[in-house]
């Protein structure tokens, strides 16, 4: 009877073990792609852009999501938001801080669709504002300069050249200068 025990117990640690070392589709919340300090808003504090694989990714690519969250030593991670597919994954294409309380993130998604005639890229910025007043949200976004900042297409939609005026971060520094955001 012991030994039935003993062998028992020995299949059990196998197999946690092999659960805890052995990542399970599901179980894990995505990769990192993008880690950046936020020293300047909290001690021992990062920004995170996460890769959240799609469910059902298109032939020969894999589509992804993108969340930000805020990390911190001691505190539970926090999604700021969620960067869903449209029609490709998100790209981050710049992050900085601004007056250090705002966080600006711009995100481009590709668009190459001979059907419609439409080859580019959609850009969209995003503005947060760091508030230590509610510790469950830290960060609130900053609808009223979204929209004034608009977002929009970098393309060809026919034979008609579109541009969208903020591509970088140098681009929306200017653009926030003159709102006198």
């Amino acid at each position: 009877m012991d030994n039935e025990h003993g062998n028992r117990m020995r299949i059990l640690q196998l197999f946690f073990a092999f659960a805890v070392a052995w990542p399970v589709p599901g179980w894990c919340d995505g990769s990192i792609l993008h880690k950046i300090p936020a020293e300047q808003m909290e001690e021992g504090c990062d920004l995170e852009f996460r890769a959240l694989p799609d469910g059902e990714p298109a032939i020969g690519q894999s589509n992804h999501s993108v969340n930000l969250r805020w990390m911190c030593e001691s505190q539970i991670p926090r999604v700021i938001d969620n960067y869903e597919i449209e029609g490709s994954s998100p790209d981050i294409v710049t992050v900085f801080y601004r007056r250090r309380q705002d966080v600006i993130v711009l995100v481009k998604w590709s668009t190459n669709s001979w059907a419609s005639d439409l080859q580019g890229d959609y850009y969209k910025i995003y503005v947060y504002r760091y508030t230590q007043k509610n510790p469950s949200k830290p960060f609130m976004p900053q609808l009223d300069i979204m929209r004034k900042l608009g977002e929009g297409w970098g393309s060809m939609i026919g034979k008609k050249q579109v541009h969208y005026p903020y591509k970088d971060a140098a681009s929306i520094r200017s653009a926030l200068d003159k709102l006198g955001y």
